[in-house]
């Protein structure tokens, strides 16, 4: 910022299979130089039937995800671990 601040904001990780088969994402360490590795949380699974809510499913940095075939998935990490 103005101040020289450093400017923190919510991410968002989008792992896209175009595949029929399963493929197999690791989660990369996005956070910055100091901070704990971020903490992802499952927002979205396109391979999930109708509005259903799924259970929170946290990953983080390094850990294998598993997306079905032809599936999108969206995960969220927010600037704020508090948050």
């Amino acid at each position: 910022d103005r101040w020289g601040e450093p400017l923190l904001d919510d991410n968002l990780l989008v792992l896209v299979n175009g595949e029929t088969d399963p493929v197999r994402f690791r989660i990369p360490d996005t956070s910055p130089a100091g901070r704990p590795p971020d903490v992802w949380r499952l927002e979205l699974d396109t391979s999930v039937p109708g509005p259903q809510p799924t259970p929170t499913t946290l990953v983080r940095a390094g850990d294998t995800v598993l997306a079905p075939g032809r599936s999108l998935l969206v995960h969220w990490s927010a600037a704020d671990p508090q948050h």
